[in-house]
């Protein structure tokens, strides 16, 4: 992508990663991301190149199961909009996705 409107970026990213859209700020300027033709890209890839971008208006994509919201990264956050997921399934989220989850603790014998 090169020059992209942020509106074509949210577009196709819903359509890749089969996630509804809610973008409750919307970033300035345009988006451009060149990469190798031949490169693979997994969405959690996809989700750090967009917030790392979104960074610098100090903005965050963040991803749920069938949603992902578009929010400021200034102040707090709505804890409603941050995913609750299992540890197995980190792998689905890129190293910039913010989420919450439980770490189960087991106490072995003294």
């Amino acid at each position: 992508m090169k020059d992209a409107k942020w509106e074509d970026v949210f577009d196709w990213y819903a359509k890749e990663s089969g996630r509804k859209a809610d973008v409750r700020v919307k970033p300035e300027g345009t988006f451009t991301c060149l990469l190798g033709k031949d490169r693979q890209f997994t969405i959690g890839d996809v989700t750090d190149l967009i917030n790392e971008e979104l960074a610098k208006q100090k903005l965050l994509l963040i991803p749920h199961r069938k949603t992902f919201a578009v929010v400021s990264s200034e102040g707090k956050i709505d804890p409603k909009l941050i995913p609750v997921v299992e540890l197995g399934e980190f792998s689905q989220f890129g190293r910039t996705a913010i989420v919450e989850t439980t770490i189960p603790l087991v106490v072995r014998g003294k």
